[in-house]
C-alpha cells in the first residue's frame, strides 16, 4: 500500500497523468482505502462506550471492547454494569469477571445492582457470591433487599 502511494507521488511528481496508472497501483490504493475505512468505522463504534467509561474512571481498551465484540457479549450491556460498580465504590469488580458472568447465562446488570445495594447497606457480598446467587435463578438484588431491611423477595 505504502509502495504503491509512493510510486503514484513518483508519477505526479515527473508529470504522469494519474489515469493512465497501471491497474494494480490503483487496486491496492482502492483496497488501502477501504481497509483504512473498516478500521475507522471500528474506532467509531467503540468510541463512545469507550468516552463514557473513561469519564467514569473505568479504563477499558478498545482491544478489550474489539474482543468482547469477536466473542459476542453485550460490550455496552458490561461497560455499564462495570461502570456502575465502580461508581458504588465496588472494587473487586472486572471486565473479565462480568463477562465470565454473562457466557455463563448470567445478568450482569442484576449482579452490579446487588453489588452497589450490598455496599450502600453495608453488607458484605463478593462479586463471585452475587454471580453465584444470580445464576442460581435467584433475584439477587430482592436478596440484598431482604437482607438488609428484612422484606421479603417476591415470590417467596
Amino acid at each position: 500500500m505504502i509502495a504503491a502511494i509512493d510510486q503514484l507521488r513518483h508519477a505526479v511528481a515527473q508529470g504522469t497523468d494519474p489515469r493512465h496508472l497501471p491497474a494494480p497501483f490503483v487496486a491496492a490504493i482502492v483496497v488501502g482505502a477501504v481497509v483504512v475505512l473498516i478500521i475507522f468505522g471500528i474506532i467509531i463504534s467503540f468510541f463512545r462506550i469507550w468516552i463514557r467509561a473513561f469519564e467514569s474512571g473505568v479504563h477499558v481498551s478498545f482491544g478489550v471492547l474489539i474482543g468482547m465484540r469477536l466473542r459476542k457479549t453485550p460490550v455496552e450491556r458490561i461497560v455499564n454494569a462495570l461502570i456502575a460498580a465502580h461508581q458504588a465504590g465496588v472494587g473487586d469488580v472486572t471486565v473479565e469477571k462480568l463477562e465470565r458472568h454473562h457466557l455463563a447465562g448470567g445478568d450482569v446488570t442484576q449482579v452490579a445492582r446487588a453489588l452497589a445495594a450490598a455496599r450502600a447497606a453495608d453488607i458484605e457480598l463478593t462479586f463471585e457470591h452475587a454471580a453465584a446467587i444470580d445464576l442460581n435463578g435467584r433475584d439477587v438484588v430482592a436478596e440484598v433487599r431482604q437482607a438488609a431491611g428484612g422484606v421479603p423477595p417476591p415470590g417467596a
